[in-house]
């Protein structure tokens, strides 16, 4: 069992083969299903390093420390699903490269008559002159939305120490931080027009637009499960962080995708996100109607 004040571990990691092999931090908590995520500097810039769960990198970080993960997740590794998000394989590669090509395609630079075309798509009772409000808002002074981290790429890692080599892993930018309030992006408290956090909430609008236009055309549905923080009276969305500058926001999880052709698991979260009359389709109309009521006309 992991101690609430168990210390990170640091592992010895060579990315893509280099000759120089980096120093590691991993949390001992570690709740993804498919990836664990550890942390490294390179000067003054910060990454995560999002290594894929496969069975050797898992026996070898529990025999270097007692690493911790959500007990349902060892129940569902015995279920035999094809290229399980639980129980994932080297073999699992090329897709994870094709979910992460897709999602830096569509979120690494948003323009302006992209994100018009996005919510156009989703937010068809929203008048066209409130539609251009929000982007004219929005977009500010801005020539293109960022909706992804700054670096994202796909590697390969070895674990000297550990045995495991060959690993698929994506690297990213650590982007704003690791405290909840870093997620925040919809509470109670209403931001005035014009400040940082309006912007964000406007951006976050045309991330789940982007995210419902993805699924409609790739079929391919992005993480934005949501939990509340009641203390802070907010939603917090864990797949989507917020960088410094503002109002770009960073989608952070390639591996988790949905999908109506792949397991049951991914067919279910798709359908729940984006199909038919689906939560996310509900959702990005309130949050359309919300924010435009608080535009001018």
């Amino acid at each position: 069992m992991r101690r609430a004040d168990a210390p990170d571990i640091t592992v010895r990691v060579r990315i893509d083969g280099r000759a120089d092999v980096r120093e590691v931090r991993f949390p001992t908590w570690q709740p993804g299903a498919s990836a664990m995520v550890g942390y490294f500097a390179d000067g003054p810039c910060r990454y995560a390093l999002k290594v894929l769960k496969v069975a050797d990198v898992r026996a070898g970080a529990a025999g270097a420390s007692p690493i911790g993960e959500p007990a349902y997740l060892r129940l569902l590794r015995r279920v035999a699903l094809p290229e399980s998000p639980f129980a994932p394989t080297r073999a699992m590669r090329s897709r994870i490269a094709g979910f992460h090509d897709s999602c830096e395609t569509w979120l690494r630079d948003v323009d302006r008559d992209r994100a018009r075309a996005a919510l156009r798509r989703c937010l068809t009772d929203l008048p066209e002159r409130r539609i251009e409000a929000l982007l004219g808002e929005l977009f500010d002074g801005l020539p293109t939305l960022h909706l992804s981290p700054g670096v994202s790429c796909l590697v390969d890692v070895s674990f000297p120490d550990l045995g495991a080599a060959d690993v698929p892993a994506i690297l990213q930018q650590e982007v704003g931080g690791t405290g909840p309030y870093r997620q925040r992006l919809l509470g109670r408290h209403v931001p005035t027009p014009g400040s940082p956090g309006r912007r964000r909430q406007l951006a976050f609008l045309v991330l789940l637009s982007v995210a419902g236009w993805l699924a409609e055309t790739r079929r391919l549905g992005l993480d934005m499960s949501f939990r509340v923080d009641r203390r802070r009276t907010a939603l917090l969305f864990p797949n989507v962080l917020v960088p410094e500058t503002a109002p770009h926001l960073a989608y952070i999880d390639y591996f988790g995708l949905a999908t109506p052709d792949g397991n049951l698991a991914e067919r279910t979260g798709f359908w729940l996100g984006y199909g038919g009359n689906g939560l996310g389709h509900r959702f990005v109309a309130w949050l359309g109607r919300h924010l435009s009521e608080r535009t001018s006309p």
